[in-house]
Protein backbone atom coordinates (compact mmCIF):
# COMPACT_ATOMS: atom_id res chain seq x y z
CA UNK A 1 0.00 0.00 0.00
CA UNK A 2 0.89 3.95 -0.36
CA UNK A 3 1.15 5.98 2.10
CA UNK A 4 -1.88 8.63 1.47
CA UNK A 5 0.04 11.93 2.55
CA UNK A 6 3.69 11.56 1.29
CA UNK A 7 2.91 8.58 -1.37
CA UNK A 8 5.61 6.39 -0.42
CA UNK A 9 5.34 2.60 -1.02
CA UNK A 10 5.12 0.89 1.96
CA UNK A 11 6.07 -2.74 3.40
CA UNK A 12 3.67 -4.86 5.55
CA UNK A 13 6.18 -5.77 8.90
CA UNK A 14 5.61 -8.02 11.78
CA UNK A 15 6.07 -7.43 15.26
CA UNK A 16 7.20 -10.55 17.16
CA UNK A 17 6.79 -8.82 20.63
CA UNK A 18 2.87 -7.90 19.86
CA UNK A 19 2.23 -10.78 17.10
CA UNK A 20 1.26 -8.42 14.95
CA UNK A 21 1.41 -6.74 11.56
CA UNK A 22 1.63 -2.90 11.12
CA UNK A 23 2.29 -0.38 8.26
CA UNK A 24 4.63 2.76 9.43
CA UNK A 25 5.85 5.41 6.98
CA UNK A 26 8.97 6.90 7.96
CA UNK A 27 8.64 10.02 6.20
CA UNK A 28 4.97 10.93 7.95
CA UNK A 29 5.84 9.40 11.01
CA UNK A 30 2.19 7.90 10.35
CA UNK A 31 1.51 3.89 11.48
CA UNK A 32 -1.02 1.50 11.61
CA UNK A 33 -1.34 -2.28 13.30
CA UNK A 34 -3.35 -5.00 13.16
CA UNK A 35 -4.03 -9.08 13.29
CA UNK A 36 -3.60 -9.16 9.61
CA UNK A 37 -2.54 -7.12 6.66
CA UNK A 38 -5.94 -5.83 6.01
CA UNK A 39 -6.76 -4.47 9.79
CA UNK A 40 -3.50 -2.95 9.53
CA UNK A 41 -3.77 -0.86 6.01
CA UNK A 42 -7.43 0.29 7.72
CA UNK A 43 -5.33 1.32 11.08
CA UNK A 44 -3.12 3.00 9.08
CA UNK A 45 -5.79 5.45 7.03
CA UNK A 46 -7.45 6.03 10.29
CA UNK A 47 -4.32 6.90 11.90
CA UNK A 48 -3.97 9.11 8.49
CA UNK A 49 -7.13 10.67 8.68
CA UNK A 50 -7.15 11.10 12.84
CA UNK A 51 -3.11 13.26 12.09
CA UNK A 52 -5.04 15.53 9.17
CA UNK A 53 -8.07 16.31 11.76
CA UNK A 54 -5.32 17.22 14.40
CA UNK A 55 -7.11 13.69 16.22
CA UNK A 56 -5.64 11.56 18.81
CA UNK A 57 -4.25 8.45 17.39
CA UNK A 58 -6.43 5.44 17.89
CA UNK A 59 -5.45 1.72 16.98
CA UNK A 60 -8.55 -0.21 16.69
CA UNK A 61 -8.09 -3.69 15.74
CA UNK A 62 -11.56 -4.41 16.65
CA UNK A 63 -14.66 -3.26 18.48
CA UNK A 64 -14.22 -3.80 22.00
CA UNK A 65 -17.64 -5.60 23.65
CA UNK A 66 -19.33 -3.77 26.04
CA UNK A 67 -19.75 -5.94 29.82
CA UNK A 68 -22.92 -5.71 31.04
CA UNK A 69 -22.21 -5.60 34.49
CA UNK A 70 -19.15 -5.53 37.02
CA UNK A 71 -18.82 -9.09 37.40
CA UNK A 72 -17.92 -9.19 33.66
CA UNK A 73 -15.30 -6.67 33.86
CA UNK A 74 -12.19 -8.84 34.66
CA UNK A 75 -13.31 -11.47 32.26
CA UNK A 76 -13.96 -8.99 29.38
CA UNK A 77 -10.38 -6.98 30.61
CA UNK A 78 -8.48 -10.64 30.07
CA UNK A 79 -10.15 -11.44 26.70
CA UNK A 80 -9.54 -8.04 25.49
CA UNK A 81 -5.78 -7.54 26.82
CA UNK A 82 -3.79 -7.44 23.81
CA UNK A 83 -6.56 -4.95 22.44
CA UNK A 84 -6.71 -2.41 25.43
CA UNK A 85 -2.24 -2.57 25.66
CA UNK A 86 -2.21 -1.69 21.83
CA UNK A 87 -4.85 1.40 22.99
CA UNK A 88 -3.10 2.43 26.16
CA UNK A 89 -0.46 4.92 26.32
CA UNK A 90 2.51 4.14 24.68
CA UNK A 91 5.11 6.13 26.68
CA UNK A 92 5.15 3.24 29.08
CA UNK A 93 6.59 -0.01 28.85
CA UNK A 94 4.00 -2.96 28.25
CA UNK A 95 4.47 -4.75 32.06
CA UNK A 96 3.50 -1.60 33.60
CA UNK A 97 0.80 -0.74 31.39
CA UNK A 98 -0.55 -3.95 31.91
CA UNK A 99 -0.54 -3.37 35.91
CA UNK A 100 -2.16 -0.23 35.23
CA UNK A 101 -5.41 -2.06 33.07
CA UNK A 102 -5.61 -4.84 35.86
CA UNK A 103 -5.63 -2.19 38.76
CA UNK A 104 -8.01 0.12 37.14
CA UNK A 105 -10.08 -2.83 36.43
CA UNK A 106 -10.22 -3.90 40.47
CA UNK A 107 -10.95 -0.20 41.03
CA UNK A 108 -14.43 -0.11 38.64
CA UNK A 109 -15.85 -3.40 39.70
CA UNK A 110 -15.40 -1.96 43.50
CA UNK A 111 -16.96 1.65 42.92
CA UNK A 112 -20.09 2.74 43.72
CA UNK A 113 -21.03 3.74 40.22
CA UNK A 114 -24.48 4.05 41.14
CA UNK A 115 -27.27 3.03 38.13
CA UNK A 116 -24.70 3.41 35.69
CA UNK A 117 -24.61 -0.66 34.95
CA UNK A 118 -27.95 -0.59 34.38
CA UNK A 119 -28.19 1.19 31.34
CA UNK A 120 -26.68 0.69 27.81
CA UNK A 121 -25.66 3.97 28.03
CA UNK A 122 -24.02 3.64 31.69
CA UNK A 123 -22.51 0.82 30.57
CA UNK A 124 -20.68 2.41 27.51
CA UNK A 125 -19.69 5.43 29.59
CA UNK A 126 -17.98 3.10 32.15
CA UNK A 127 -15.94 1.54 29.25
CA UNK A 128 -14.99 4.83 27.70
CA UNK A 129 -13.91 6.39 30.99
CA UNK A 130 -11.63 2.95 31.70
CA UNK A 131 -9.92 3.36 27.94
CA UNK A 132 -9.68 7.44 28.39
CA UNK A 133 -7.60 6.17 31.61
CA UNK A 134 -5.76 3.65 29.74
CA UNK A 135 -5.00 6.22 27.10
CA UNK A 136 -3.49 8.47 29.70
CA UNK A 137 -1.76 5.93 31.92
CA UNK A 138 -3.35 7.01 34.62
CA UNK A 139 -3.60 4.83 37.74
CA UNK A 140 -7.52 4.67 39.38
CA UNK A 141 -7.76 6.05 41.94
CA UNK A 142 -4.29 7.68 42.31
CA UNK A 143 -5.08 9.84 39.44
CA UNK A 144 -8.95 10.33 39.39
CA UNK A 145 -12.25 9.09 39.56
CA UNK A 146 -14.90 8.03 38.14
CA UNK A 147 -17.79 9.62 38.80
CA UNK A 148 -21.25 8.44 38.35
CA UNK A 149 -23.73 11.27 37.10
CA UNK A 150 -27.66 9.93 36.96
CA UNK A 151 -27.42 7.01 34.93
CA UNK A 152 -23.72 7.89 33.25
CA UNK A 153 -20.36 8.45 34.32
CA UNK A 154 -17.16 10.43 34.11
CA UNK A 155 -13.60 10.01 34.36
CA UNK A 156 -12.17 12.97 36.37
CA UNK A 157 -8.57 12.66 36.20
CA UNK A 158 -6.45 14.50 38.67
CA UNK A 159 -3.23 16.94 37.73
CA UNK A 160 -1.15 13.92 38.41
CA UNK A 161 -2.75 11.61 35.43
CA UNK A 162 -1.11 14.79 33.10
CA UNK A 163 1.97 15.32 34.91
CA UNK A 164 2.53 12.05 34.17
CA UNK A 165 1.87 11.91 30.91
CA UNK A 166 3.67 14.76 29.91
CA UNK A 167 6.46 15.11 32.63
CA UNK A 168 7.76 12.02 33.64
CA UNK A 169 9.60 8.52 31.40
CA UNK A 170 11.63 9.26 28.43
CA UNK A 171 12.45 13.32 27.12
CA UNK A 172 9.10 14.39 28.39
CA UNK A 173 7.59 17.43 26.32
CA UNK A 174 6.85 19.81 29.81
CA UNK A 175 8.93 19.80 33.78
CA UNK A 176 5.84 20.79 35.11
CA UNK A 177 2.24 21.69 34.36
CA UNK A 178 -0.27 23.49 35.82
CA UNK A 179 -4.17 24.47 36.19
CA UNK A 180 -6.08 27.04 37.85
CA UNK A 181 -9.57 27.96 38.18
CA UNK A 182 -11.04 31.45 38.24
CA UNK A 183 -14.35 32.60 40.00
CA UNK A 184 -16.00 35.97 39.60
CA UNK A 185 -14.99 37.59 42.39
CA UNK A 186 -11.03 36.87 42.06
CA UNK A 187 -8.76 39.20 40.78
CA UNK A 188 -5.89 38.34 38.55
CA UNK A 189 -3.46 39.27 35.72
CA UNK A 190 -2.69 37.68 32.50
CA UNK A 191 -0.56 38.11 29.38
CA UNK A 192 1.71 36.65 27.04
CA UNK A 193 4.90 38.71 26.36
CA UNK A 194 7.96 37.09 24.21
CA UNK A 195 6.29 34.05 23.92
CA UNK A 196 5.80 33.16 27.37
CA UNK A 197 2.43 33.08 29.18
CA UNK A 198 2.00 34.36 32.41
CA UNK A 199 -0.87 34.00 34.98
CA UNK A 200 -1.40 35.80 38.32
CA UNK A 201 -4.13 35.32 40.68
CA UNK A 202 -3.65 38.32 42.58
CA UNK A 203 -6.64 38.42 45.14
CA UNK A 204 -8.94 35.91 46.27
CA UNK A 205 -12.72 36.50 47.72
CA UNK A 206 -14.86 35.19 49.49
CA UNK A 207 -17.31 34.16 48.13
CA UNK A 208 -15.59 33.44 45.07
CA UNK A 209 -18.83 33.44 43.11
CA UNK A 210 -18.99 31.39 39.89
CA UNK A 211 -16.58 30.14 38.26
CA UNK A 212 -15.68 31.67 34.86
CA UNK A 213 -12.16 30.71 33.39
CA UNK A 214 -9.60 27.67 33.83
CA UNK A 215 -6.05 28.87 33.23
CA UNK A 216 -3.69 26.16 31.89
CA UNK A 217 0.16 26.28 31.76
CA UNK A 218 3.31 24.37 30.79
CA UNK A 219 6.90 25.12 31.55
CA UNK A 220 8.56 23.40 28.00
CA UNK A 221 11.88 21.22 29.21
CA UNK A 222 14.46 22.23 26.00
CA UNK A 223 13.41 26.06 26.45
CA UNK A 224 12.01 26.67 29.97
CA UNK A 225 9.43 28.83 28.20
CA UNK A 226 5.75 29.60 29.60
CA UNK A 227 3.23 28.15 27.72
CA UNK A 228 -0.29 28.70 28.66
CA UNK A 229 -3.61 29.57 27.52
CA UNK A 230 -7.20 30.56 29.18
CA UNK A 231 -10.40 29.49 28.47
CA UNK A 232 -13.62 31.38 29.37
CA UNK A 233 -16.49 29.25 30.81
CA UNK A 234 -18.78 29.97 27.68
CA UNK A 235 -15.96 28.11 25.53
CA UNK A 236 -15.66 24.60 27.36
CA UNK A 237 -19.15 24.46 27.97
CA UNK A 238 -19.04 24.21 24.31
CA UNK A 239 -16.34 21.66 24.26
CA UNK A 240 -18.09 19.82 26.59
CA UNK A 241 -20.96 19.15 23.98
CA UNK A 242 -18.88 17.52 21.99
CA UNK A 243 -16.88 15.93 24.43
CA UNK A 244 -18.14 15.15 27.11
CA UNK A 245 -20.13 11.91 27.59
CA UNK A 246 -22.11 12.30 30.32
CA UNK A 247 -22.85 15.71 29.21
CA UNK A 248 -24.50 14.68 26.23
CA UNK A 249 -26.47 12.08 27.59
CA UNK A 250 -27.81 14.82 29.69
CA UNK A 251 -28.65 17.23 26.74
CA UNK A 252 -29.78 14.13 24.90
CA UNK A 253 -32.40 13.26 27.35
CA UNK A 254 -33.65 17.03 28.20
CA UNK A 255 -34.23 17.35 24.48
CA UNK A 256 -36.56 14.30 24.47
CA UNK A 257 -37.59 15.62 27.86
CA UNK A 258 -38.66 18.56 25.94
CA UNK A 259 -40.60 17.14 23.41
CA UNK A 260 -42.23 14.75 25.48
CA UNK A 261 -44.14 17.85 27.29
CA UNK A 262 -44.86 18.69 24.13
CA UNK A 263 -47.30 15.74 24.31
CA UNK A 264 -48.51 15.83 27.23
CA UNK A 265 -45.99 13.84 29.44
CA UNK A 266 -43.41 14.57 32.36
CA UNK A 267 -41.11 11.80 31.67
CA UNK A 268 -39.23 10.11 28.59
CA UNK A 269 -38.96 6.46 28.49
CA UNK A 270 -35.54 4.80 27.86
CA UNK A 271 -34.71 0.80 28.07
CA UNK A 272 -38.22 0.21 29.33
CA UNK A 273 -37.56 2.75 32.22
CA UNK A 274 -39.32 6.22 32.85
CA UNK A 275 -37.31 8.84 34.19
CA UNK A 276 -38.27 12.02 34.89
CA UNK A 277 -36.39 15.22 35.03
CA UNK A 278 -35.18 14.80 38.76
CA UNK A 279 -33.19 11.53 37.24
CA UNK A 280 -31.21 13.36 34.74
CA UNK A 281 -28.50 15.08 36.20
CA UNK A 282 -26.34 17.56 34.71
CA UNK A 283 -22.70 17.22 35.55
CA UNK A 284 -21.64 20.39 34.95
CA UNK A 285 -23.66 22.37 37.94
CA UNK A 286 -22.82 22.36 41.94
CA UNK A 287 -19.60 21.32 43.56
CA UNK A 288 -18.14 19.10 40.58
CA UNK A 289 -18.08 21.81 37.68
CA UNK A 290 -14.85 23.18 38.36
CA UNK A 291 -13.08 19.98 38.27
CA UNK A 292 -15.30 19.12 34.84
CA UNK A 293 -14.28 22.26 33.35
CA UNK A 294 -10.82 21.59 34.17
CA UNK A 295 -10.37 18.68 32.69
CA UNK A 296 -11.96 19.64 29.55
CA UNK A 297 -9.11 22.76 29.38
CA UNK A 298 -6.44 20.10 30.00
CA UNK A 299 -7.53 18.05 27.47
CA UNK A 300 -8.39 20.78 25.30
CA UNK A 301 -4.76 21.90 25.60
CA UNK A 302 -2.46 18.80 25.89
CA UNK A 303 -4.11 16.73 23.71
CA UNK A 304 -1.48 17.34 20.73
CA UNK A 305 1.51 16.93 22.82
CA UNK A 306 0.41 13.63 24.52
CA UNK A 307 -0.79 12.46 20.85
CA UNK A 308 3.02 13.74 19.46
CA UNK A 309 4.20 12.18 22.14
CA UNK A 310 2.33 8.41 22.01
CA UNK A 311 3.48 8.67 18.52
CA UNK A 312 7.41 9.21 19.65
CA UNK A 313 7.11 5.80 21.86
CA UNK A 314 5.02 4.43 18.43
CA UNK A 315 7.82 4.49 16.19
CA UNK A 316 10.31 3.80 19.23
CA UNK A 317 8.69 0.77 19.41
CA UNK A 318 9.23 -0.13 15.61
CA UNK A 319 12.08 1.22 15.57
CA UNK A 320 14.11 -2.34 16.83
CA UNK A 321 11.84 -3.86 13.95
CA UNK A 322 13.00 -2.22 11.19
CA UNK A 323 16.69 -2.20 10.38
CA UNK A 324 16.83 0.83 8.18
CA UNK A 325 15.06 3.08 10.23
CA UNK A 326 16.39 6.55 9.74
CA UNK A 327 16.63 8.48 13.15
CA UNK A 328 17.96 11.59 12.09
CA UNK A 329 14.85 12.03 9.32
CA UNK A 330 12.30 10.51 11.39
CA UNK A 331 13.44 12.79 14.46
CA UNK A 332 12.64 15.83 11.65
CA UNK A 333 9.82 14.65 10.83
CA UNK A 334 8.16 14.44 14.09
CA UNK A 335 9.58 18.00 15.31
CA UNK A 336 8.17 19.73 12.04
CA UNK A 337 4.94 17.48 13.47
CA UNK A 338 5.07 19.47 16.67
CA UNK A 339 5.80 22.74 15.45
CA UNK A 340 2.33 22.24 13.42
CA UNK A 341 0.84 20.87 16.54
CA UNK A 342 2.08 24.17 18.83
CA UNK A 343 1.01 26.56 15.92
CA UNK A 344 -2.69 25.02 16.40
CA UNK A 345 -2.81 24.87 19.96
CA UNK A 346 -5.78 27.68 20.76
CA UNK A 347 -7.00 26.41 24.11
CA UNK A 348 -4.98 26.22 27.96
CA UNK A 349 -4.12 24.77 33.16
CA UNK A 350 -1.10 22.42 35.18
CA UNK A 351 2.18 22.71 39.24
CA UNK A 352 3.84 19.80 39.63
CA UNK A 353 7.73 19.11 39.71
CA UNK A 354 9.11 16.16 38.83
CA UNK A 355 10.06 13.41 41.35
CA UNK A 356 13.77 12.22 41.23
CA UNK A 357 15.70 9.76 43.52
CA UNK A 358 19.25 9.48 43.54
CA UNK A 359 19.25 10.79 39.90
CA UNK A 360 16.62 8.47 38.76
CA UNK A 361 13.05 9.03 37.93
CA UNK A 362 10.44 7.64 40.41
CA UNK A 363 8.17 5.01 38.51
CA UNK A 364 4.57 5.51 39.68
CA UNK A 365 3.74 2.54 38.56
CA UNK A 366 6.14 0.35 40.26
CA UNK A 367 4.87 -2.07 42.84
Amino acid sequence: MKCQKCKTELKLNHSEKENLDFYFCKTCGIGGKGKDEKTASKNFMKNYENIIKNEPIKNENHQLTIPKNKNELLKWSNENMTELLTRSATFIDKPATKRMIEKNIRYAMKADLKGAWDTVDGQESIIDALTEAFEMGATLPEMGSIIPFGKTVELIPSINAFEFALTSGKNPPFKDIKIDAIYKNDQFEISRKNGNFSFELTKISFPRGEIIAIIVQATETETGNIIGEAFDEKRLMEKAERHSTSYKYYLSDMRALSEAKTNGKNFIEKWNKKFYENDIQNPYVGADKPEMLKKIAGKSFFRPFMKIRNARSFEEEWKDEDKNYDETKIEKVIDNILDEALTQVKDAEIVIEKKEENGKENKLFDE
